[in-house]
């Protein structure tokens, strides 16, 4: 949840304190999830080495990689020429004369809504 919601993130730019104790009695709450992993070590007894960060999938895995800001979701991926499929280069023969196009408009089917409604029926 910290990770994924935005309201979340907004809340804690403006300095309330979101993070909250990771044992269920416990009621405090924290600015930053630094000084609740320093709560939970110092009032809870929690070893040191406790791994409190957030897995990307959520489960513990030996291959799984732990969650870190900085990282790059997605690296770019690299363009192979050698695999795509050859395409025709721009040239008179691909140009269609617009008589011949019919207008896209006069085919679509068109819904306006009566109303809208959020919430209860």
């Amino acid at each position: 949840m910290e990770l994924h919601d935005p309201f979340f993130a907004l809340k804690r730019d403006r300095g309330e304190r979101m993070y909250e104790c990771l044992v269920a009695i416990c009621a405090c709450r924290f600015s930053t999830d630094h000084d609740r992993n320093q709560h939970m070590v110092e009032s809870h007894h929690y070893p040191v080495q406790y791994q409190f960060s957030i897995l990307r999938d959520g489960y513990l895995k030996s291959d799984n990689i732990l969650y870190i800001p900085s990282m790059k979701r997605s690296r770019p991926a690299r363009e192979n020429t050698e695999l795509l499929p050859s395409l025709p280069r721009p040239g008179n023969a691909m140009d269609v004369d617009n008589t011949m196009v019919p207008n896209a408009k006069e085919h679509l089917p068109v819904f306006v809504p009566r109303a809208v409604r959020f919430g209860q029926r």
